[in-house]
Protein backbone atom coordinates (compact mmCIF):
# COMPACT_ATOMS: atom_id res chain seq x y z
CA UNK A 1 0.00 0.00 0.00
CA UNK A 2 3.04 2.27 1.03
CA UNK A 3 4.17 1.67 -2.73
CA UNK A 4 0.82 2.43 -4.40
CA UNK A 5 1.16 6.17 -2.92
CA UNK A 6 4.19 7.02 -3.96
CA UNK A 7 3.75 5.36 -7.63
CA UNK A 8 6.61 2.64 -6.59
CA UNK A 9 5.88 -0.68 -7.85
CA UNK A 10 7.64 -3.47 -5.40
CA UNK A 11 9.87 -5.71 -6.62
CA UNK A 12 8.90 -8.86 -5.02
CA UNK A 13 9.53 -11.86 -7.17
CA UNK A 14 6.30 -13.47 -5.87
CA UNK A 15 3.09 -12.81 -4.03
CA UNK A 16 2.84 -14.14 -0.51
CA UNK A 17 0.71 -17.73 -0.77
CA UNK A 18 -2.79 -17.55 1.41
CA UNK A 19 -2.88 -19.35 4.33
CA UNK A 20 -5.25 -20.54 6.84
CA UNK A 21 -4.66 -17.62 8.59
CA UNK A 22 -5.64 -15.07 5.87
CA UNK A 23 -9.08 -16.52 5.71
CA UNK A 24 -10.02 -15.56 8.87
CA UNK A 25 -9.33 -12.20 9.96
CA UNK A 26 -10.54 -11.61 13.58
CA UNK A 27 -10.77 -8.38 15.36
CA UNK A 28 -7.66 -7.75 17.85
CA UNK A 29 -10.55 -5.80 20.20
CA UNK A 30 -11.59 -9.16 21.34
CA UNK A 31 -8.72 -9.98 23.12
CA UNK A 32 -8.72 -6.86 25.33
CA UNK A 33 -11.21 -5.71 28.11
CA UNK A 34 -11.18 -2.27 29.52
CA UNK A 35 -8.44 -2.93 31.65
CA UNK A 36 -6.22 -4.35 29.48
CA UNK A 37 -6.83 -1.50 27.38
CA UNK A 38 -6.34 1.04 29.41
CA UNK A 39 -2.91 -0.32 30.69
CA UNK A 40 -1.65 -0.61 27.20
CA UNK A 41 -2.67 3.17 26.17
CA UNK A 42 -1.02 4.36 29.52
CA UNK A 43 2.07 2.28 29.02
CA UNK A 44 2.29 2.86 24.96
CA UNK A 45 1.11 6.76 24.85
CA UNK A 46 3.70 8.20 23.62
CA UNK A 47 4.36 6.16 20.70
CA UNK A 48 0.50 5.44 19.77
CA UNK A 49 0.15 9.24 19.79
CA UNK A 50 3.58 10.21 17.84
CA UNK A 51 2.40 7.57 15.22
CA UNK A 52 -1.26 8.13 14.94
CA UNK A 53 -2.88 5.17 16.48
CA UNK A 54 -5.33 4.67 18.96
CA UNK A 55 -7.43 1.35 19.77
CA UNK A 56 -9.86 2.13 17.58
CA UNK A 57 -7.63 2.55 14.37
CA UNK A 58 -5.12 4.91 12.60
CA UNK A 59 -5.60 8.24 11.55
CA UNK A 60 -4.40 7.52 8.07
CA UNK A 61 -1.05 9.85 9.38
CA UNK A 62 2.33 8.51 6.57
CA UNK A 63 5.53 8.22 7.78
CA UNK A 64 8.38 8.14 4.93
CA UNK A 65 11.16 5.82 5.47
CA UNK A 66 10.87 4.79 9.03
CA UNK A 67 13.43 2.92 9.50
CA UNK A 68 16.07 5.27 10.34
CA UNK A 69 13.49 7.02 13.11
CA UNK A 70 14.57 5.82 16.45
CA UNK A 71 12.10 7.03 19.62
CA UNK A 72 13.96 7.42 23.30
CA UNK A 73 11.13 6.36 25.56
CA UNK A 74 13.49 8.10 28.18
CA UNK A 75 13.88 11.30 26.93
CA UNK A 76 10.30 11.15 24.92
CA UNK A 77 12.13 12.30 21.94
CA UNK A 78 13.00 11.49 18.55
CA UNK A 79 16.04 10.69 16.40
CA UNK A 80 17.36 9.96 13.08
CA UNK A 81 21.00 8.43 12.13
Amino acid sequence: MLCAQFGIRPNCSQKREKNSRDIIHRDYKIFYDEELRQLVERKCWRELDAFGYSFDGHDERVIINPQNIYYNVHTNSFYKL
